[in-house]
């Protein structure tokens, strides 16, 4: 996920309509990890093999050792989801109109690659790759897709940007693993420097020329991944101890109307989910919440409460943590937008509201992680692996 573009994740759009390629993509992602989840505690099976040796052949390259095979099934999982959206999308074109339900079963029909028909037809057949228990997500993902509002959806997608509008969110959002492990690719020094190259995806990462160094940042990365992850907690984050700066963050000031009707989200033509204005108020810190030290600078200077309702608010969301951004969305907005009491038509629930507390305080550990990831990356560039001499 892009690292944080896996953060629309299914907590956000559960239940909402989708309309925006990225959207799509992300949700589609989610689902993905989880064949993968499945495919990688799997045992082997005799047709995993055949798939493995038609993969190997249409890649021109062997899965070999531990590394090759979770990148084996990794692939597998890319290569059906890939196979699915792009059969809906030939299922749309050849009726835009239509008001039947997609099928992804249907895939192995409307798609003309002979590997991914054969992998479909596999994945449904109880005796080859049924064992996998993919139908089951794949269900899910043909049900994502059903809820998507086409004409607004196509309106946005346009084929010849397919690759920067949906595969490559996908693929971040999927196995952004390279970018998480070396945790480079969340160094906003890296960002800066590599903009084009991340735009046409060919990131340019740069590979440190020691152990110590490479272990050094796969841990960095580690506890970058950690904080994406949001259906795992995270010690001195969003259980256990929390440091000072995070403890009094983006608290509930009251549970007794969880209805969100401060206007954070509206519907707009043809099903489409627009954000609106909301209600926050910006004001300076109380002592109890100010931050100490760099800190400050790195949540921002002002703080803001956030309401749901005229009766309750979470109080002491940091400036740089409302203003987070992923992939082009303010993501506390983003999932504000989506839980209007007029779209969701009920309230939140408590464990609803405990997750925008949850992720305010995901978003500011990000944040304040800042100077260890500028300082990797500066270690890493001073002394990355040179590419082997051509010719």
């Amino acid at each position: 996920m892009n690292p944080l573009e896996a953060y629309p994740k299914r907590v956000l759009l559960h239940a909402a309509p989708l309309n925006n390629p990225r959207e799509v993509a992300f949700f589609l992602a989610s689902s993905a990890r989880d064949a993968r989840a499945r495919v990688e505690h799997a045992d082997d099976l005799p047709a995993l093999s055949a798939v493995r040796a038609a993969l190997e052949e249409a890649l021109g390259m062997k899965f070999e050792g531990e590394k090759g095979e979770h990148f084996f099934r990794s692939t597998l999982v890319q290569t059906l989801f890939y196979g699915v959206f792009s059969a809906w999308v030939l299922w749309h074109k050849e009726k835009p109109a239509r008001s039947d339900a997609f099928d992804w079963r249907a895939a192995a029909w409307t798609l003309h690659v002979p590997m991914i028909q054969s992998l479909f037809e596999q994945v449904a057949t109880p005796t080859k790759l049924g064992p996998l228990d993919l139908v089951e997500v794949l269900d899910w993902t043909a049900a994502a897709l059903n809820r998507v509002h086409r004409p607004a959806f196509f309106e946005k997608f346009l084929e010849s940007h397919a690759v920067q509008y949906f595969y490559e969110p996908f693929l971040q959002a999927f196995d952004s693993e390279l970018r998480k492990q070396l945790g480079i690719g969340f160094s906003p020094a890296y960002l800066t420097e590599n903009t084009d190259g991340i735009r046409e995806d060919w990131p340019r990462i740069p590979l440190p020329n020691s152990k110590t160094a490479l272990l050094a940042s796969a841990a960095l990365g580690r506890q970058v991944a950690t904080l994406l992850n949001t259906e795992e907690s995270v010690e001195g984050v969003t259980k256990g101890k929390l440091p000072s700066e995070l403890k009094t963050m983006a608290v509930l000031s009251s549970t007794l109307n969880l209805s969100l009707t401060a206007g954070w989200g509206h519907a707009g033509q043809g099903g489409v989910t627009l954000p609106g204005q909301g209600k926050l108020l910006t004001r300076p810190y109380r002592p109890e919440e100010q931050p100490q030290g760099p800190p400050l600078n790195l949540l921002g200077k002002s703080t803001h409460d956030i309401y749901l309702n005229d009766a309750a608010c979470w109080r002491n969301v940091p400036a740089k943590v409302w203003d987070f951004t992923v992939g082009g969305y303010q993501v506390m907005k983003k999932w504000l937008s989506y839980r209007e009491h007029r779209l969701l038509g009920r309230a939140l629930t408590p464990d609803e509201a405990r997750e925008v507390t949850h992720t305010a305080r995901r978003l500011a550990a990000l944040l304040l992680l800042t100077p260890a990831l500028e300082a990797n990356y500066a270690t890493a560039k001073a002394s990355a692996t040179p590419l082997p001499a051509q010719g």
